[in-house]
């Protein structure tokens, strides 16, 4: 049962809000979108909580900010923001991709960011292409501000490595090298408004045909998204144009059960992570021909 005490806080400053998280124990609302639906679903979603934050309205973190080595993406940026961003889309299409991916237009013109990551489900569409990009992630507390690698960010599905009176303020993401491509696949229950049964960001530096660096980080294969160092290793410092896509997308399953172990939806992860890797890998090599 809901608390009917319960009070609503408006912040439209990021030190206003953090103050009042060190005061009280609040449940912060960015966009909504997954809110809505565990106050609706959840009994005991308000338990324990003495309000709700709403961080809507704090416009210093709803910028895409570009300097000499680094991008920042406010937290409370939408994903409509992200899809329509040149200079997203310019460095970081991966992330545009996924960010293109999620929901309907009404929900891509609501839902941000922070609060992708923040709800930390596995099926996170933009938090694949966050760590596939070596972004970081920057909290503010009344105490201070720190940051921590977007890859350690997530703990486990739902929890995440935020402190309770601490916000998620922006991502850092650096800037991609010469030669870099990056590509988002996915698969989902269906064509429409689809719910990513599985993801893969992929982000890599070619240079003279040869893959000096890369980045694979599937979403929905594994409890928290993580790069396939194996595969990774297999792959690196090769000739892009003799990689064997389907002799990788096999290893990349079997990495994945590795991880994971057989479980009830191995008989469909397995040849669908496999399929993703080996699209994945050919798309690259068309893009890095058609740009030769």
């Amino acid at each position: 049962m809901m608390n009917k005490d319960l009070k609503f806080y408006k912040a439209t400053k990021v030190d206003e809000a953090v103050k009042l998280l060190a005061d009280n124990k609040l449940k912060l609302l960015a966009g909504g979108t997954d809110f809505m639906v565990d106050l609706r679903n959840e009994e005991d979603f308000l338990n324990g909580y003495d309000g709700i934050l709403d961080l809507s309205h704090i416009d210093e973190i709803k910028k895409i900010i570009e300097n000499d080595e680094h991008v920042e993406i406010g937290a409370m940026v939408t994903h409509r923001d992200i899809v329509d961003s040149d200079l997203i889309k310019e460095y970081y299409p991966a992330l545009a991709q996924s960010a293109g991916a999620i929901g309907s237009t009404p929900i891509r013109n609501r839902a941000t960011i922070g609060g992708n990551i923040c709800n930390a489900a596995a099926c996170a569409d933009t938090l694949g292409p966050l760590i596939a990009f070596e972004g970081r992630a920057v909290l503010k507390s009344a105490n201070g501000t720190r940051t921590m690698d977007v890859s350690e960010f997530v703990k486990w599905p739902y929890e995440t490595g935020i402190n309770e009176d601490e916000i998620l303020v922006s991502f850092i993401l650096p800037k991609p090298e010469e030669g870099a491509y990056s590509s988002f696949q996915k698969i989902g229950r269906r064509q429409a408004l689809a719910i990513t049964r599985i993801s893969l960001a992929v982000k890599a530096v070619i240079e003279s045909g040869v893959i000096k660096e890369i980045n694979l980080v599937p979403g929905s294969a594994t409890p928290v998204p993580t790069t396939f160092s194996k595969v990774e290793a297999e792959i690196k410092g090769k000739q892009l144009s003799e990689i064997d896509p389907k002799e990788i997308g096999e290893k990349a399953a079997e990495e994945m059960i590795g991880i994971t172990g057989e479980r009830w939806s191995t008989p469909y992860k397995k040849p669908a992570l496999a399929t993703l890797f080996r699209r994945a890998i050919k798309n690259l090599q068309e893009e890095v021909a058609n740009n030769g």
